[in-house]
């Protein structure tokens, strides 16, 4: 990949973790409560 030699060895990107999620018996995502509120999801 093109630049790829130019980026610093280490991955030190600026990510943040917004929150843990977990999966259910049934295979479903379990959010967080501030988390479906920031992204507008209804139950």
């Amino acid at each position: 990949m093109k630049g790829q030699a130019d980026e610093p060895q280490g991955g030190c990107g600026c990510y943040k973790v917004q929150a843990m999620v977990t999966v259910d018996e049934r295979g479903q995502m379990v959010l967080p409560k501030d988390v479906r509120d920031r992204a507008g999801i209804k139950a």
